[in-house]
């Protein structure tokens, strides 16, 4: 069946009317800013696999923590908007009431944020204080705290929800502004928060990230943050996919699609738990 995005409030969303799963995808910056014309091919794939994607818009900003913090905060929003958008078209709204068949994928600079919405999903706020105290400073993780506790955790977090990252970039100054003389002029007035030694510090201390797997490209930009991932995660890394080198931008669509990639994320999907919907 063809691809049809229908807008939601913060998002793109092509429901399956009978889905094996529900793919929520995050891409990179720029590209990502509009997943649903530079990623179409790659999200049409997944659908054509009997999957409901849902595309969030990349959001460009210094400051990551506010981003991954309104993803917190929408994710009941979303769920709610999906099952509406069910019953609209006419499907059942059972995949879509709870997070069981949900998985996440990023791409390049997305994969940063859904790093941190999964470290946001701590339960245990006064061990991810202490956790983030150590690696951002104690002002720093007071104030996420704060900004958690409004929110209701055990709704809104990637608890039991597999993650897949795609040639991931935890960005710094240099990676989002790649002119030297910028950078420079910049620094004085902008910080990206958490740094990339920030961002891999929480993660080292993290106790969550069980069910991340990485696909590494072997691209000269996703490298270092794919080298990083997978010595400081260690044996709690789900699934490391080695690809043969390729371009980054690997999964973007401009009359094709890189189907090594796609085959190999279907093949990691299949290998996750799934959600069967009544009939299916």
């Amino acid at each position: 069946m063809s691809l049809h995005f229908q807008p939601l409030h913060f998002c793109w969303a092509a429901l399956h009317p009978r889905p094996r799963g529900v793919v929520v995808f995050l891409g990179g910056a720029f590209f990502g800013t509009f997943p649903t014309v530079f990623y179409r091919r790659f999200l049409s794939l997944l659908h054509a696999q009997r999957y409901s994607v849902v595309a969030l818009p990349f959001r460009f900003s210094f400051r990551h923590w506010s981003i991954a913090l309104s993803l917190v905060a929408y994710q009941d929003e979303l769920r709610r908007e999906l099952a509406e958008l069910a019953i609209r078209l006419g499907h059942s709204p059972e995949p879509y009431i709870d997070w069981r068949p949900f998985t996440w994928i990023g791409h390049s600079l997305g994969c940063k944020y859904l790093t941190l919405l999964e470290l946001l999903s701590d339960l245990e706020l006064d061990g991810l204080q202490r956790s983030l105290a150590d690696c951002v400073g104690a002002d720093q993780a007071r104030r996420l705290i704060a900004a958690l506790s409004s929110e209701p955790l055990d709704h809104q977090s990637l608890h039991n929800q597999p993650t897949l990252l795609l040639d991931p970039v935890m960005a710094d100054l240099a990676d989002a502004v790649p002119l030297p003389w910028l950078q420079k002029l910049l620094a004085h007035w902008v910080r990206v928060l958490p740094s990339r030694s920030e961002s891999f510090c929480i993660v080292e201390n993290s106790p969550l990230f069980h069910l991340t797997s990485i696909a590494g490209f072997g691209s000269q930009l996703a490298a270092g943050t794919v080298a990083s991932f997978v010595r400081l995660l260690g044996p709690r890394l789900r699934h490391l996919i080695q690809l043969e080198p390729r371009d980054h931008l690997a999964i973007m669509g401009f009359g094709h699609t890189d189907l090594e990639v796609v085959a190999a994320v279907s093949d990691w999907l299949s290998q996750e738990p799934a959600w069967h919907s009544p009939g299916g």
